[in-house]
């Protein structure tokens, strides 16, 4: 423990050339420049240690010291191989993965991350790469619909990166490498395509059966170019207004058309190809029926004007308006007046108010039951469309014995009905008496 004889002195049993150990101190250090771990990563290095300073009769321990080398980003990735080839199907969906690709890195962890990334421009949006992050496999993704008939074969240059370079070991352009993917896009027999979806087409009500309504095309994008057949869906035309010839795809008026019974029609038509496959493909057909002034006007509503008996001249008797099945573009306009005649309408008249409605007047004073119980007005209504269409109504106006506010009591005319059945009752009776009596 005292003197010489605790002075110790390290030496190395195994691990030369690579590592040496400081005699005094204990101390390893490396002996070997230039050591690579992707050539070896671990070392045991067996070192002894004598006391006496190794001389004879001294006694001496040794121990196993396990050494690791830490990566540094020192490599590159390297592509195995220079042309990867993949093939997909035109109807494959977007997203679909095509297949992965890898570029080795002799590092680990951090110093191996990488990203992909895809070169051409003129291709880089039907196609997109990703980076797997546990693998670091760059994955090659569908992101565009594809088209046989179009483009069947994309070439496109990638390249990896190292995510984290450190220019201490390599140069910059060192941390990449590229490689080339080449894509066969594979055929799929496709259905029919229209070239407008959907349809939108306007027919006059008035149009005759056989008229030309328009024209539907689709066609077959596949290699084959197959003849396409057309059909209208019967559930979509129950009542068969249209038909469609079955081989260029017109569409004709098959019946009359009548706006104001159905002002459109929602059509289904089929395309089908001649071959053996039959594919097919639908299109909605919008058929929107335009107005004619085919509708005569008539009154809103059935009116039951009167007239009380205490009426002055001027006064009015009813306000009247009009409706018409038709739909012209500028809205409707009603005219109202009475029939032409010889002679004026004594009792009363019509005032358009230039509005769409007209007012009743009394042309004269003091309507009584006793005179008459009723009139009628004939009122002509004309409306302004092409051509012009008019009707005429004739309203009765029952003449009423008013109450103070004005108001004609429901039944007036009941109540007068009833009257003159109880006076003939009464003569009745007494024609009877008066027979008894003179036989």
């Amino acid at each position: 423990m005292f003197g010489n004889n605790a002075k110790l002195i390290y030496s190395i049993l195994e691990g030369e050339p690579y590592f040496s150990v400081e005699p005094k101190t204990g101390i390893i250090v490396t002996s070997w420049p230039n050591m690579d771990r992707e050539a070896r990563e671990t070392y045991l290095v067996v070192v002894q240690v004598e006391d006496m300073l190794g001389l004879t009769g001294g006694y001496s321990a040794t121990t196993t010291v396990t050494i690791s080398l830490m990566d540094v980003n020192d490599n590159g990735p390297t592509f195995q191989h220079n042309l990867y080839t993949f093939a997909i199907s035109e109807s494959a969906p977007v997203g679909t993965t095509l297949g992965r690709i890898m570029a080795d890195d002799g590092d680990v962890g951090l110093n191996a991350k990488m990203n992909y990334s895809l070169e051409d421009l003129e291709e880089s949006s039907t196609f997109t790469i990703q980076t797997d992050p546990d693998t670091q496999e760059g994955i090659v993704i569908l992101a565009q619909p594809l088209d046989y008939e179009t483009k069947r074969r994309f070439v496109i240059a990638v390249e990896a990166i190292n995510a984290n370079i450190d220019t201490r070991f390599m140069n910059a352009y060192e941390f990449r490498d590229r490689t080339t993917i080449k894509i066969t896009v594979t055929n799929v027999d496709e259905p029919p395509i229209f070239y407008e979806t959907p349809y939108n087409w306007k027919v006059l009500e008035s149009a005759q059966i056989g008229t030309q309504v328009g024209t539907v095309y689709a066609k077959d994008t596949d290699t084959n170019n197959n003849d396409i057949r057309y059909s209208i869906l019967k559930s979509s035309d129950t009542r068969q207004m249209f038909k469609i010839d079955p081989s260029n795809g017109t569409v004709y008026v098959a019946n009359l058309l009548d706006r104001e019974t159905a002002a459109w029609y929602n059509l289904t038509i089929d395309a089908r190809e001649n071959s053996d496959e039959q594919l097919s493909s639908s299109v909605s057909l919008h058929i929107t029926l335009l107005d004619i002034n085919d509708n005569v006007p008539t009154l809103s509503q059935d009116y039951q004007p009167y007239v009380c008996e205490d009426t002055q001249a001027g006064e009015l008797i009813e306000l009247i308006s009009a409706t018409d099945a038709d739909d012209p573009v500028d809205g409707h306009h009603f005219y109202f007046s009475m029939i032409p005649e010889k002679h004026i309408n004594p009792n009363f008249t019509i005032r358009d108010n230039q509005d769409n409605t007209a007012s009743i007047l009394a042309r004269r004073s003091t309507f009584t039951q006793h005179d008459r119980t009723h009139y009628h007005l004939p009122v002509v209504i004309r409306d302004s469309g092409s051509p012009i269409l008019s009707s005429t109504t004739t309203l009765t106006i029952r003449v009423c014995a008013c109450q103070p506010s004005g108001h004609c009591p429901s039944g007036g005319l009941e109540v007068s009905l009833d009257v003159s059945m109880q006076i003939l009752l009464a003569l009745s009776v007494c024609l009877i008496i008066l027979a008894e009596l003179l036989f």
